[in-house]
């Protein structure tokens, strides 16, 4: 079975932190803001979980997404969530 991108996420202190499908990245931020004592990461890695329970960033999520036929074309080399669902 081919690895696939299944939820947006936040790398942040050292956490992955996801919500699923539709969520986008600034509903994880928005998550995120709300847990006490939790700055906004905004500046913190943007990326996907996959299939495998790993974390890759947007360059890397493009090229599974595209090997694994969850896209057929994409004109830019990183994947936004907006791309999948």
């Amino acid at each position: 079975m081919k690895e696939t991108i299944i939820a947006a996420a936040i790398r942040y202190e050292g956490l992955v932190c996801a919500l699923p499908r539709p969520a986008r990245h600034h509903h994880v931020i928005k998550a995120l803001s709300e847990v006490p004592n939790i700055r906004i990461p905004v500046d913190k890695e943007q990326g996907f979980v996959t299939s495998t329970g790993r974390f890759v960033g947007r360059d890397k999520a493009a090229e599974i997404a595209l090997a694994s036929g969850q896209l057929r074309f994409l004109n830019r080399s990183w994947l936004a969530s907006e791309d999948l669902w």
